[in-house]
């Protein structure tokens, strides 16, 4: 299938206002890897959102650019900053330089190399390290008795750690923030997942019926219980944990 077909089968969906994700997950479960990268198909969503009609490559005149100007660094800085997780390809598809003057521009001349799929510097900067450093922690107690629904998960939960996230990143904020959380009724409400789009928070999907694999299980849990030891009641218990956390 050719990519003006899956750029077609994208218009018709966006049309249909089925999501970006949902698009490429309906994809991916019939062409697999041959399918558009998610973030493909969220770009191609969002400029037929915008109104655009046609799902072929807009015409470049001339041979390709290959120039390494000031104009051109700075256009393939403004992509990165927008999405670190850019390929070399995908430059090229919205910039229309040539393999290696995209390649020549993000190694050479904006000092930047590829870590986990991500474009971060070679050389960090004192504030570049400080954003690194420290990553949110937010403990929210529930009362005995208390019922956790979708609202009082974005409320309470979410909404903390998004927030306490910007402040830590100003230069970033949620942009390649990726959250994991079991398939509980509250995790998986459509509030919940439009917050979420909204924040611009990308969710990894959890395997079905399996409780075992709930983030906190990994480590986290069994960590807390080693250093804070037995304790006598609900509220010292609560003390005990948050002074840990953030100890």
């Amino acid at each position: 299938m050719s990519k003006e077909n899956f750029r077609f089968y994208i218009k018709v969906r966006t049309a249909l206002n089925v999501q970006a994700r949902a698009i490429y997950e309906e994809l991916h479960s019939v062409f697999a890897d041959e399918a558009s990268p998610l973030r493909t198909v969220g770009r191609w969503a969002k400029w037929f959102r915008e109104g655009r009609k046609e799902v072929e490559d807009e015409a470049r005149p001339g041979r390709p650019v290959t120039e390494t100007t000031t104009e051109n660094i700075e256009q393939i800085r403004r992509l990165i900053d927008d999405d670190p997780y850019s390929t070399i390809e995908e430059l090229q598809e919205q910039t229309g330089l040539s393999y290696s003057t995209t390649q020549r521009i993000i190694s050479d001349h904006l000092q930047l190399r590829k870590i986990t799929a991500r474009y971060i510097p070679k050389h960090l900067t004192d504030f570049q390290r400080a954003e690194r450093s420290n990553g949110p922690v937010i403990i929210h107690r529930i009362e005995r008795g208390q019922t956790v629904d979708h609202r009082h998960y974005i409320d309470n939960c979410l909404q903390p750690v998004v927030n306490e996230i910007k402040r830590q990143r100003p230069s970033f904020g949620t942009r390649g923030i990726k959250l994991l959380h079991d398939n509980g009724k509250p995790h998986v409400h459509k509030a919940v997942c439009d917050y979420l789009e909204s924040e611009d928070i990308t969710l990894v999907p959890h395997p079905p019926n399996s409780p075992d694999l709930a983030p906190c299980d990994f480590w986290l849990f069994d960590f807390v219980k080693q250093n804070i030891g037995d304790q006598d009641d609900a509220e010292s218990l609560n003390d005990a944990i948050t002074t840990f956390m953030y100890s």
